[in-house]
């Protein structure tokens, strides 16, 4: 497992918590995984917790502690202070309306001086007409969050699809500020949200700069079981090379603040069963100014995904 847990033995557990209702509320204990809204700011992240949830009508509310770091001390002596979080949610549905409100208090007193932070998040999932829209926005402040000049990190997206006629026209459009880097399973395109293999980063910014990310796509049916689809993306990476190079190597550009990239993806899938999907995903990255070289890009990736 890791220091923070069991250093002991090699098993390394997923996840593995309580569910308990007890009369109108619910007591979830244990190692869970966390996931919130759209994607933008939590999804499917370990933590161990205690956390009530109720309804109220057509709105769940809710509280909850997350242990993000436990500081063990030698073995048989007390606990060193820990690292905390205090959540507070509520989620409203009615009709074809989601809506969602995350608060989170939080506490690192690992260091000498203590650190601090608050995380204010909202989501939306809705539709208009023929279109569905969904979106969040986030914002950090405090010790924990803020960046090299004292700025509060933001962010927030858009997603808007429809159909016109047998073609799914959908939209993307995101901004970044200030050094927040979304979750890894924020994925516009084949080559951004690292929960995709292809991808060579996150959804971010850097310190005391903004990234602007758009995209465009289609989809359509080409028979029963064949659909097809492409993507055309831009991203507007504002001092975001150093970032990169310090990842992957290599030498920063003449033109440094300036970097850009232009993507196009292309996509396949194909029902191979009732319960069982193969599909093809294949990106194209056109870099500028983000290192010496901006070599174009390409990545192709295949899955087959089997749902019981």
């Amino acid at each position: 497992a890791t220091t923070d847990t069991n250093t002991s033995g090699t098993i390394s557990v997923d996840y593995m918590y309580l569910h308990i209702p007890v009369n109108s509320i619910v007591i979830d204990a244990g190692n869970m995984h966390r996931s919130w809204g759209n994607k933008l700011l939590i999804w499917d992240t370990g933590r161990d917790t205690v956390q009530l949830t109720t309804n109220v009508g057509d709105t769940q509310l809710g509280i909850y502690t997350d242990k993000v770091n436990e500081t063990r001390a030698t073995p048989g002596t007390e606990n060193l202070e820990d690292y905390n979080n205090y959540g507070f949610t509520a989620v409203h549905n009615a009709g074809n309306l989601t809506a969602g409100l995350h608060v989170i208090k939080q506490k690192d007193n690992r260091a000498v001086a203590d650190l601090s932070g608050t995380i204010v998040d909202a989501y939306l999932n809705t539709s208009v007409g023929a279109i569905s829209i969904a979106a969040e926005i986030a914002q950090k402040s405090g010790d924990l969050n803020e960046d090299v000049n004292n700025n509060k990190q933001q962010a927030g997206f858009i997603y808007a699809a429809t159909d016109v006629g047998a073609i799914n026209v959908n939209f993307f459009a995101a901004m970044l500020k200030n050094g927040f880097v979304a979750d890894s399973h924020l994925t516009p395109t084949v080559f951004f949200g690292t929960d995709n293999p292809t991808a060579i980063a996150d959804v971010q910014a850097a310190d005391n700069s903004t990234t602007k990310a758009f995209a465009i796509g289609a989809g359509t049916d080409i028979s029963s079981e064949l659909s097809a689809s492409a993507k055309l993306a831009y991203f507007d990476l504002e001092n975001l090379s150093p970032v990169f190079i310090a990842a992957n190597g290599g030498t920063a550009p003449a033109n440094a603040s300036k970097e850009t990239a232009t993507e196009i993806d292309l996509g396949l899938k194909y029902k191979l069963s009732d319960n069982a999907v193969y599909s093809v995903d294949f990106g194209y990255l056109m870099p500028s100014d983000i290192t010496l070289a901006d070599d174009n890009a390409m990545a192709l990736a295949h899955k087959i995904e089997v749902s019981f």
